[in-house]
């Protein structure tokens, strides 16, 4: 780990209010500008979920109808993934990738210390084991470059089999879809999609860069710190990830949140979870000094009890009580809502607070299991878990938070915050 952040959204005003109507601008802009050569490849494909969720025994929750906003950008994170790290995925060995994606259910299923510890150990160990076949740096050619025969579907399996031996499963259930939709393609149909891909994901590395990497100008320095120990690091699929994939990631939340945003407004009840490192006292955050957080467990998260007044979740939990709206902790963003917590969340509207890289396919997930979900960024990364050794207190825009609720006309900074 380092001292550096690997993306940070504040102006040297100390607020992220500037990068929200850059990004708001930028994807408006950036689906103008495929709504012409996608048009017809992004049809295709909602003519098939719907033949799909026609057939006995579907998932309906997983096979639903997306917009073109949405399939636009699955298309373009297919390309992305493919992009950075299809040459990775195509030389991970299998047998270690069905070794970590079962330790990966392990601690998805029974999400305790006393599991999640030692798990996330043996998938180190595992990784490390595997040697230099699953380096980040090692594989970077383009992935049509590489020698692999068995067509577009089969390397699209491959990537996903190695996001879900890296612990990304919504990610690997969603492009799951797409390694079955192209094997229903004939070769050149499927190769052409493919190649519409990675050149949707070359334009948007070059656009995005000039738009969004003054928030992310220091990723290359922290991949360049965290590769010292990434062998032997659980997480070494999530801390090593670029520059680029950070700007996919503040897409994709600005894209979803849009078209989650009527199922959202129309629920009833609004809540807000936020991870632990927002908390003055967080054990992940080494600076936070005597007693832990005193929040109270609850089925969907931790309760705030305001045993810190300063606290940042403190503050959105007396902001939540005036405005209407609930606030839990979580202890690793939105991955605690599993699908075994929707039976919980009928007819609620989840706001979910995590990092640029988490954030997007969170929003997959929840929305898999039927709650109609809204993202918000953390300002910057910081827990020490991931991406600082010493472990910062994050932050969130509070008047962004308030907007995504429906409470424009609200001034946090002049409220409990």
């Amino acid at each position: 780990m380092t001292g550096c952040r690997p993306y940070c959204l504040k102006s040297r005003e100390g607020s992220s209010d500037e990068y929200y109507r850059v990004i708001a601008g930028f994807a408006g802009r950036w689906l103008d500008s495929v709504r012409g050569p996608l048009t017809k490849p992004v049809a295709h494909f909602q003519t098939y979920l719907s033949w799909q969720a026609s057939q006995p025994g579907t998932d309906k929750s997983a096979i639903y109808q997306r917009s073109f906003a949405e399939v636009a950008f699955e298309l373009l994170a297919l390309g992305v993934l493919l992009r950075e790290h299809g040459g990775q995925a195509l030389q991970f060995p299998q047998a270690t990738a069905w070794v970590l994606t079962r330790l990966v259910e392990t601690q998805d299923r029974l999400p305790l210390p006393v599991v999640e510890k030692p798990v996330k150990a043996a998938r180190g160990l595992v990784q490390g084991l595997a040697g230099d076949a699953q380096r980040p740096d090692r594989f970077r050619g383009p992935v049509d470059e590489l020698p692999f025969n068995a067509g577009a579907a089969r390397v699209v399996l491959r990537l996903v089999r190695w996001l879900e031996a890296k612990g990304m499963p919504a990610q690997a259930s969603r492009l799951e879809q797409w390694s079955e939709y192209l094997a229903g393609l004939d070769a050149q149909q499927a190769e052409a999609i493919l190649a519409r891909c990675l050149l949707l994901a070359e334009d948007f590395a070059a656009d995005s860069q000039v738009v969004l990497g003054g928030y992310t100008q220091e990723v290359s320095q922290f991949i360049t710190c965290a590769q010292s120990d990434a062998r032997w690091r659980y997480d070494s699929g999530l801390v090593t990830r670029t520059q680029v994939e950070y700007h996919l990631g503040m897409l994709g939340t600005e894209i979803l949140s849009r078209a989650y945003r009527a199922r959202f407004q129309a629920a009833p009840r609004k809540l807000v979870v936020v991870p632990d490192c927002l908390c003055a006292r967080s054990v992940r955050v080494t600076s936070a000094a005597g007693e832990s957080c005193q929040a109270e467990r609850t089925g969907l998260g931790g309760r705030c009890l305001g045993c810190t007044p300063a606290c940042r979740v403190n503050g959105l939990a007396h902001l939540g009580e005036k405005h209407g709206f609930e606030v839990y902790i979580l202890p690793d963003d939105m991955r605690g809502i599993g699908l075994s917590s929707c039976s919980q969340l009928q007819g609620v509207g989840v706001v979910g607070v995590s990092c640029a890289l988490t954030n997007w396919d969170a929003g997959w997930q929840v929305t898999a299991g039927g709650i109609p979900a809204q993202g918000v960024l953390l300002d910057y990364a910081g827990c020490n878990s991931h991406w600082s050794e010493q472990g910062d207190t994050t932050d969130v825009n509070a008047r962004k938070l308030l907007e995504v609720l429906g409470k424009e006309d609200l001034q946090p900074a002049q409220e409990a915050l």
